[in-house]
């Protein structure tokens, strides 16, 4: 990280803050943070600043925060514009490379435990946050409660998050995570994790995005969070909203408590949602819409290219639960293991969304097991669905769409997770080459980019049906060690609910990537 101009700032930190990193501008505000005070490389370090004075636009005040705990939070507005914290620093290393903690996080954290209000940005413009973790929040006033566990960016703010852990934060209305709120409020989320954080009655576990805010979100995860009322365990977009998700893990999310939907996203009337390339999985909801819920969406809502594995709805729709949402779009979708407790153990829709060029196998409803036999229902909730067309799926009641392929009792021909089988004779996949258009496919897919394939060679001719991914297969090992539950043993055969298990690849060397899960069949408890 070369510090070209000389100004004491790494080229990479200042491209990030969006200064010039060639030029040095002896007006530049830079403040250097540290809660053990001045040292050597950093005399003038001191206690995190509760008013930063604000920077201009192309020229923004830097903070750089070394690593440590910091037992505050931060509350920036009116006049706190172009203002940028770049967290996780060791003063003692001049090359400015963050330092991030054995879980991955980093290593400046903001710890807000025991304080009256939490994190929050208000009324200002072109704010960065670099490599914090906001953690142990209560939200400030929000909505019928509090919101933003992490941070509520409001008032027409325009705020980046690159790099920023939100986790532990507790709310009783809006976003437990990050809260994103009012007309014109804009919030740009990049390589970050939104975990462990709850709602107690409202919505958006891990974030919740207000009617006429912005949300643009990629390569971040929304892991465990938890709702206990409305819904959206992971994500909560209101009517009005702008939501753009792609590159993005959302896992292990609950809207727990009576009729509560979405446990991995709730999308709430006309807004404008695109959800692409990513993966929602292991999402639980007390209602409908295990994985993805959708009420009164509309044409401008689109689920592009993505893997649905292993959600559960107590209710409708184990994978994906739509209400009134006709003209939404979903292509190129692969749902596997997901389950229902009434129907619809995939899709449960009672309209006509476009549902195209996906693939659905071993889904099941009425809480079957996912090993017995598949029956009417277990994939979509309705008899010959007229919004279904070039889907490959489990269907022994033949309720198809046009070109639908019924696979009860074969495979859809997947390896090495969720890849196909790329042979013509005899075809092992009926998904290979079979879909409905040429690549690239849908617009906004690029599926002329993106691989079915082992070995990575991108799509081409003929579109292939089901996810796909952006690179090639890292390899599944031959065996997997159970790390837990320690005790193995304990694992109940025949369980009426999902059993968490956790497996690491016995060969070391080996990477399982996100999307490339172990099914187990638990036929007797192992030793």
């Amino acid at each position: 990280n070369p510090d070209s101009d000389a100004d004491g700032l790494g080229d990479g930190v200042e491209v990030d803050a969006g200064s010039d990193p060639c030029f040095d501008n002896p007006a530049q505000l830079i403040t250097y943070v540290d809660d053990d005070g001045p040292s050597p490389a950093w005399p003038s370090a001191g206690p995190l600043p509760a008013s930063p004075a604000s920077g201009t636009p192309g020229n923004p005040h830097i903070l750089l925060v070394a690593e440590g705990t910091y037992l505050t939070n931060i509350n920036l507005a009116t006049a706190c514009d172009d203002i940028a914290y770049v967290g996780s620093l060791d003063p003692n290393d001049p090359g400015q490379q963050p330092v991030m903690l054995g879980d991955g996080s980093p290593a400046t954290v903001i710890d807000m435990n025991g304080l009256p209000t939490g994190s929050e940005v208000d009324g200002c413009q072109n704010i960065s946050f670099f490599d914090l973790h906001f953690t142990n929040g209560v939200g400030v006033p929000a909505g019928a409660g509090t919101g933003g566990g992490g941070m509520r960016a409001s008032g027409a703010s325009v705020v980046l998050y690159d790099g920023v852990w939100m986790s532990n934060g507790s709310v009783t209305d809006q976003g437990g995570g990050l809260g994103v709120s009012n007309a014109s409020t804009v919030a740009t989320v990049r390589n970050s994790v939104f975990r462990n954080n709850q709602v107690t009655a409202g919505k958006g576990g891990g974030v919740w995005v207000g009617n006429g805010a912005t949300l643009d979100l990629s390569d971040s995860r929304l892991l465990n969070n938890v709702v206990n009322s409305i819904g959206g365990g992971g994500l909560y977009a209101d009517p009005g909203s702008t939501v753009t998700v792609q590159n993005a893990v959302i896992s292990g999310n609950t809207a727990i408590g009576a009729g509560s939907d979405g446990g991995g996203v709730y999308l709430l009337g006309s807004a404008t949602f695109l959800i692409k390339d990513s993966i929602v999985s292991c999402n639980r909801a007390s209602d409908s819409g295990g994985g993805i819920y959708m009420n009164s969406a509309d044409s401008s809502s689109e689920v592009l290219n993505m893997l649905l594995i292993n959600n559960y709805a107590s209710g409708d729709g184990g994978a994906v639960g739509l209400i009134a949402s006709g003209g939404s779009e979903f292509r190129n979708l692969t749902g596997v293991y997901n389950q229902a407790g009434m129907t619809g153990g995939a899709v449960s829709s009672d309209d006509n969304a476009n549902l195209q060029d996906s693939i659905f196998w071993r889904n099941r409803s009425n809480n079957d097991l996912l090993a017995v036999l598949p029956k009417a229902g277990d994939t979509l909730n309705v008899v010959a669905p007229g919004w279904s067309s070039f889907n490959v799926m489990e269907s022994p009641d033949a309720n198809l769409g046009k070109d639908d392929i019924d696979i009860t009792g074969a495979s859809p021909g997947f390896e090495h997770g969720f890849y196909l089988v790329q042979v013509f004779s005899p075809v092992i996949s009926p998904a290979f080459d079979s879909g409905s258009d040429p690549v690239p496919g849908f617009v906004g897919l690029d599926l002329d980019k993106k691989t079915t394939s082992i070995n990575g060679a991108v799509d081409a001719d003929t579109l292939d049906r089901g996810y796909h991914y952006l690179r090639r297969s890292a390899g599944i090992p031959d065996g997997v060690a159970v790390i837990e539950p320690a005790a193995p043993g304990g694992l109940t055969a025949g369980a009426a609910t999902p059993q968490a298990v956790v497996v690491d690849p016995l060969t070391g060397s080996e990477s399982m990537r996100a999307g490339q899960e172990v099914f187990f069949t638990v036929v007797a408890a192992p030793a």
